[in-house]
């Protein structure tokens, strides 16, 4: 099960991680950096980012060292808004 089950972001999530079993360290020398918004009142970090980020992790041959705490949250609207 995916932590969203919108049908698209499923499509996705599971490309990234067929991408990632297939070519690990594919994106090796690259800055991994991921952001994720919300509202609010959402308290933690989101799934389908923590998902995605592993799967990026992989790729980037770093997932040794990622944590999701490395992962940016915008709860601000202001913030969301400007971009």
């Amino acid at each position: 099960i995916a932590p969203n089950m919108a049908k698209q972001i499923v499509a996705f999530q599971a490309g990234l991680q067929r991408m990632a079993a297939s070519f690990p360290g594919a994106f090796e020398g690259y800055a991994l950096r991921v952001t994720e918004s919300h509202q609010k009142s959402k308290a933690d970090t989101s799934g389908t980012a923590k998902a995605i980020s592993s799967s990026l992790a992989d790729l980037a041959g770093v997932s040794d060292t990622w944590s999701d705490d490395a992962i940016e949250r915008i709860r601000e609207e202001s913030v969301q808004l400007s971009g």
